[in-house]
Protein backbone atom coordinates (compact mmCIF):
# COMPACT_ATOMS: atom_id res chain seq x y z
CA UNK A 1 0.00 0.00 0.00
CA UNK A 2 2.77 2.44 0.89
CA UNK A 3 4.64 1.61 -2.30
CA UNK A 4 1.51 2.13 -4.38
CA UNK A 5 0.92 5.55 -2.81
CA UNK A 6 4.56 6.46 -3.43
CA UNK A 7 4.16 5.41 -7.06
CA UNK A 8 1.10 7.63 -7.47
CA UNK A 9 2.96 10.52 -5.80
CA UNK A 10 5.81 10.00 -8.26
CA UNK A 11 3.41 10.06 -11.20
CA UNK A 12 1.93 13.36 -9.96
CA UNK A 13 5.39 14.88 -9.38
CA UNK A 14 6.53 13.75 -12.82
CA UNK A 15 3.40 15.32 -14.34
CA UNK A 16 2.58 11.99 -16.00
CA UNK A 17 -0.97 11.31 -14.81
CA UNK A 18 -2.23 11.00 -18.38
CA UNK A 19 -0.04 7.91 -18.79
CA UNK A 20 -1.73 5.95 -16.02
CA UNK A 21 -3.76 2.98 -17.20
CA UNK A 22 -7.53 3.02 -16.80
CA UNK A 23 -7.21 0.31 -14.16
CA UNK A 24 -4.73 2.42 -12.17
CA UNK A 25 -6.98 5.47 -12.43
CA UNK A 26 -9.99 3.51 -11.22
CA UNK A 27 -7.94 2.02 -8.38
CA UNK A 28 -6.91 5.48 -7.19
CA UNK A 29 -10.01 7.53 -7.99
CA UNK A 30 -12.97 5.30 -7.13
CA UNK A 31 -12.36 5.43 -3.35
CA UNK A 32 -11.80 9.20 -3.51
CA UNK A 33 -14.98 9.82 -5.50
CA UNK A 34 -16.99 7.45 -3.31
CA UNK A 35 -15.67 9.23 -0.22
CA UNK A 36 -16.64 12.63 -1.63
CA UNK A 37 -20.11 11.36 -2.55
CA UNK A 38 -20.79 10.04 0.94
CA UNK A 39 -19.22 13.06 2.68
CA UNK A 40 -21.37 15.76 1.15
CA UNK A 41 -21.92 18.68 3.54
CA UNK A 42 -18.99 17.52 5.69
CA UNK A 43 -16.76 20.41 4.71
CA UNK A 44 -13.50 19.01 6.06
CA UNK A 45 -13.98 15.72 4.19
CA UNK A 46 -15.07 17.57 1.03
CA UNK A 47 -12.00 19.81 1.16
CA UNK A 48 -9.67 16.82 1.57
CA UNK A 49 -11.32 14.72 -1.17
CA UNK A 50 -11.37 17.56 -3.71
CA UNK A 51 -7.73 18.37 -2.97
CA UNK A 52 -6.77 14.74 -3.69
CA UNK A 53 -8.93 14.57 -6.82
CA UNK A 54 -7.72 17.84 -8.33
CA UNK A 55 -4.59 16.49 -10.10
CA UNK A 56 -6.72 13.84 -11.84
CA UNK A 57 -9.47 16.18 -13.13
CA UNK A 58 -8.59 15.66 -16.79
CA UNK A 59 -8.32 11.85 -16.63
CA UNK A 60 -11.46 10.61 -14.85
CA UNK A 61 -12.48 7.18 -16.21
CA UNK A 62 -15.89 7.23 -17.97
CA UNK A 63 -17.35 4.74 -15.45
CA UNK A 64 -16.69 7.17 -12.59
CA UNK A 65 -17.59 10.38 -14.40
CA UNK A 66 -21.24 10.67 -13.36
CA UNK A 67 -20.54 10.22 -9.66
CA UNK A 68 -17.52 12.53 -9.89
CA UNK A 69 -19.41 15.36 -11.59
CA UNK A 70 -22.43 14.98 -9.32
CA UNK A 71 -20.31 15.07 -6.18
CA UNK A 72 -18.27 18.08 -7.35
CA UNK A 73 -21.41 19.97 -8.32
CA UNK A 74 -23.12 19.34 -4.99
CA UNK A 75 -19.96 20.22 -3.09
CA UNK A 76 -19.64 23.52 -4.95
CA UNK A 77 -23.30 24.49 -4.55
CA UNK A 78 -23.35 23.61 -0.84
CA UNK A 79 -26.46 24.10 1.29
CA UNK A 80 -28.48 26.75 3.08
CA UNK A 81 -28.68 26.65 6.84
CA UNK A 82 -28.19 28.55 10.03
CA UNK A 83 -25.60 28.57 12.74
CA UNK A 84 -25.33 30.01 16.20
CA UNK A 85 -21.63 30.50 15.52
CA UNK A 86 -21.81 32.18 12.09
CA UNK A 87 -24.06 34.96 10.80
CA UNK A 88 -24.20 33.57 7.26
CA UNK A 89 -26.77 31.14 5.87
CA UNK A 90 -24.95 30.09 2.68
CA UNK A 91 -22.64 27.18 3.48
CA UNK A 92 -20.11 25.33 1.33
CA UNK A 93 -16.61 23.88 1.66
CA UNK A 94 -14.47 26.97 1.08
CA UNK A 95 -11.24 25.22 0.06
CA UNK A 96 -13.03 22.78 -2.22
CA UNK A 97 -15.05 25.61 -3.78
CA UNK A 98 -11.85 27.40 -4.74
CA UNK A 99 -10.54 24.27 -6.54
CA UNK A 100 -13.68 23.01 -8.27
CA UNK A 101 -13.92 25.67 -11.02
CA UNK A 102 -10.41 24.72 -12.18
CA UNK A 103 -11.49 21.08 -12.21
CA UNK A 104 -14.54 21.95 -14.33
CA UNK A 105 -12.20 23.58 -16.85
CA UNK A 106 -10.99 20.05 -17.70
CA UNK A 107 -14.50 19.04 -18.85
CA UNK A 108 -15.29 17.69 -22.29
CA UNK A 109 -18.65 16.71 -23.81
CA UNK A 110 -18.88 13.51 -21.73
CA UNK A 111 -18.32 15.41 -18.49
CA UNK A 112 -20.77 18.09 -19.61
CA UNK A 113 -23.35 15.38 -20.26
CA UNK A 114 -22.77 14.05 -16.74
CA UNK A 115 -23.34 17.61 -15.47
CA UNK A 116 -26.67 17.78 -17.35
CA UNK A 117 -27.63 14.36 -15.98
CA UNK A 118 -26.87 15.58 -12.46
CA UNK A 119 -29.11 18.61 -12.99
CA UNK A 120 -31.94 16.41 -14.23
CA UNK A 121 -31.74 13.58 -11.72
CA UNK A 122 -30.38 14.87 -8.40
CA UNK A 123 -33.37 15.84 -6.27
CA UNK A 124 -31.27 17.32 -3.45
CA UNK A 125 -29.46 19.59 -5.89
CA UNK A 126 -32.70 20.58 -7.61
CA UNK A 127 -34.21 21.60 -4.27
CA UNK A 128 -31.12 23.57 -3.29
CA UNK A 129 -30.87 25.54 -6.52
CA UNK A 130 -34.39 26.91 -5.99
CA UNK A 131 -32.63 29.33 -3.63
CA UNK A 132 -31.21 32.24 -5.70
CA UNK A 133 -27.81 32.12 -3.97
CA UNK A 134 -27.36 28.46 -4.82
CA UNK A 135 -28.59 28.95 -8.39
CA UNK A 136 -25.93 31.67 -8.84
CA UNK A 137 -23.27 29.24 -7.66
CA UNK A 138 -24.54 26.60 -10.10
CA UNK A 139 -24.68 29.23 -12.86
CA UNK A 140 -20.98 29.95 -12.37
CA UNK A 141 -20.24 26.27 -13.04
CA UNK A 142 -22.58 26.36 -16.03
CA UNK A 143 -20.59 29.25 -17.49
CA UNK A 144 -17.44 27.11 -17.34
CA UNK A 145 -19.16 24.07 -18.84
CA UNK A 146 -20.74 26.00 -21.73
CA UNK A 147 -17.27 27.19 -22.75
CA UNK A 148 -15.95 23.62 -22.77
CA UNK A 149 -18.57 21.89 -24.95
CA UNK A 150 -18.38 21.21 -28.67
CA UNK A 151 -20.64 22.84 -31.25
CA UNK A 152 -22.62 19.61 -31.60
CA UNK A 153 -23.35 19.15 -27.88
CA UNK A 154 -26.94 17.89 -27.66
CA UNK A 155 -28.08 19.62 -24.44
CA UNK A 156 -26.70 23.07 -25.20
CA UNK A 157 -30.18 24.61 -24.65
CA UNK A 158 -30.14 23.57 -20.98
CA UNK A 159 -26.75 25.18 -20.43
CA UNK A 160 -27.82 28.36 -22.24
CA UNK A 161 -30.94 28.58 -20.08
CA UNK A 162 -28.86 28.02 -16.94
CA UNK A 163 -26.32 30.75 -17.63
CA UNK A 164 -28.90 33.37 -18.66
CA UNK A 165 -30.48 34.96 -15.57
CA UNK A 166 -33.54 35.90 -17.63
CA UNK A 167 -34.42 32.29 -18.46
CA UNK A 168 -34.58 30.67 -15.02
CA UNK A 169 -38.11 29.32 -15.50
CA UNK A 170 -37.13 27.84 -18.86
CA UNK A 171 -34.11 26.23 -17.22
CA UNK A 172 -36.22 24.62 -14.49
CA UNK A 173 -38.69 23.32 -17.12
CA UNK A 174 -35.86 21.86 -19.20
CA UNK A 175 -34.39 19.91 -16.30
CA UNK A 176 -37.83 18.63 -15.37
Amino acid sequence: SARTEMAFAFVINANAIQYLSTVARKYKLKPLIDNLAKSLDDFGAENAAVKELEPYAAVIPPELLESYVSSLTQTYVGHMGSSAQWSRTDFFANEAASRIPKMFEAFDDRAAQAFIQTLKSNEILRRRIRVPTKLRRLRSLGNIVIDRISQSFSDKAILKALVDENTEEKFFKLIG
